[in-house]
């Protein structure tokens, strides 16, 4: 095996035990502000006449917004597992090791000539059923 083709083994350094959690009532009053800022960010921006004037304004109302929300979604319990989650498949993306462009191009030229042989082979199986039930009708 050339030294190019050996390939790295990755280990994941995050252990679960490490993950820190909020108390139930926290997570619970979070969420809470969570919903009420999105409904205020949602009726904010199609009732009130400044918002409805300007559009300009109401997209960095609107993208502010949803960075607040991002930043206390992270603290809840449910936003440190889906960090955890997002940093963990950084990891594993990581470790794809990517065919290069003459595989590629290899294996779709294998692909098209499978699908062409398949469908030729459907289409004379439906040719002689179609000439079958011909000739039984008539």
């Amino acid at each position: 095996m050339k030294d190019s083709e050996i390939k790295k083994v990755w280990t994941t350094t995050t252990k679960k035990s490490n993950l820190k959690r909020v108390s139930l009532i926290s997570n619970k009053v979070l969420w809470l502000l969570i919903i009420t800022i999105a409904l205020l960010i949602i009726f904010s921006s199609m009732y009130f006449p400044i918002f409805i004037e300007s559009s300009s304004l109401m997209a960095i109302f609107i993208i502010s917004g949803v960075v607040v929300l991002l930043i206390l979604g992270k603290q809840t319990n449910q936003g440190i597992k889906c960090w955890d989650f997002l940093l963990e498949s950084k990891l594993e993306i990581r470790k794809i090791v990517w065919p290069s462009k003459q595989e590629t191009i290899n294996s779709t030229l294998i692909v098209i000539a499978i699908v062409f042989v398949v469908s030729m082979i459907i289409y004379f199986i439906g040719m002689l059923f179609m000439y079958f039930i011909q000739f039984v009708l008539s």
